[in-house]
C-alpha cells in the first residue's frame, strides 16, 4: 500500500548513518567475552547505548548533513567518516 511516503535508497549497514557502530565498538572493547542470553546482551546494549556523551550525539547530528552529502558525492559507496 502506498502511503506516499517518500523513500531514499542507501546501502544497508551503512556505517555513514549508523550510529550503533559506537554501541557496538563500546560493546566489542568492553566484553570480549560471549553473553550468557539474550536478556544479558540487551542489558549490555541498552547500558552502552545511555552511555555515549551528549556531546557526541549532538557533533553526529550536526555532521549529518555533511555526511548524507559524502555519500551523495560517492554515489553510495564508502566516505571518510
Amino acid at each position: 500500500m502506498d502511503h506516499n511516503i517518500n523513500v531514499i535508497k542507501w546501502p544497508a549497514q551503512s556505517p555513514d548513518f549508523n550510529p550503533i557502530d559506537l554501541v557496538d565498538k563500546t560493546i566489542r572493547s568492553e566484553h570480549p567475552e560471549k553473553f550468557k542470553n539474550s536478556a544479558e546482551l540487551f542489558e549490555t546494549i541498552e547500558v552502552a547505548w545511555n552511555s555515549i556523551p551528549k556531546e557526541i550525539i549532538d557533533s553526529l547530528i550536526g555532521s549529518m548533513r555533511k555526511r548524507c552529502l559524502a555519500v551523495i558525492k560517492n554515489k553510495g559507496f564508502a566516505t571518510k567518516y
